[in-house]
């Protein structure tokens, strides 16, 4: 009887999963990234794939505009997985996942940089940025599934 409710339990929560489309990744199912950011170059390398990484959430989040994420930790307060919620994609849905997953690894190593690995700003960097009628107007390219 308690092996029937513990599959009846699995079988339902598999059903709310799908009908919800919510995505869990966790931290082996993301990328690979430093653990440490030793001289500029390595900061410049982790800005650009934070830079990234935003780009494609960006995206995401114009197909998908009420899509929500929970954060899971464990007992000792570690992040263990993002939960995503409001996606009908399942492939976007793990993506997603995935891509905030990889954000808060880099987050992570991006607090105990040592102040003298970071880079100056030039004029140049501060004329790449979208000025606001810019970014009202700019439209995301579709998901690759």
């Amino acid at each position: 009887m308690r092996l029937m409710l513990v599959g009846f339990g699995i079988i339902i929560m598999s059903f709310m999963i799908v009908s919800n489309a919510q995505a869990q990744s966790s931290p082996s199912a993301s990328l690979k990234y430093p653990s440490t950011i030793q001289s500029k170059e390595d900061y410049v390398k982790v800005e650009k794939m934070v830079e990234n990484l935003m780009g494609e959430l960006y995206k995401i989040n114009q197909l998908y505009p009420d899509f929500s994420y929970d954060h899971n930790y464990n007992d000792s307060k570690e992040l263990v997985s993002v939960t995503v919620n409001g996606i009908d994609n399942f492939a976007v849905a793990d993506k997603a996942a995935a891509y905030i997953m990889d954000l808060e690894k880099l987050g992570s190593v991006i607090r105990e940089v040592d102040a003298a690995h970071l880079p100056e700003i030039s004029d140049k960097k501060l004329e790449k940025l979208l000025n606001e009628i810019e970014a009202a107007d700019y439209e995301p390219e579709e998901v690759q599934k």
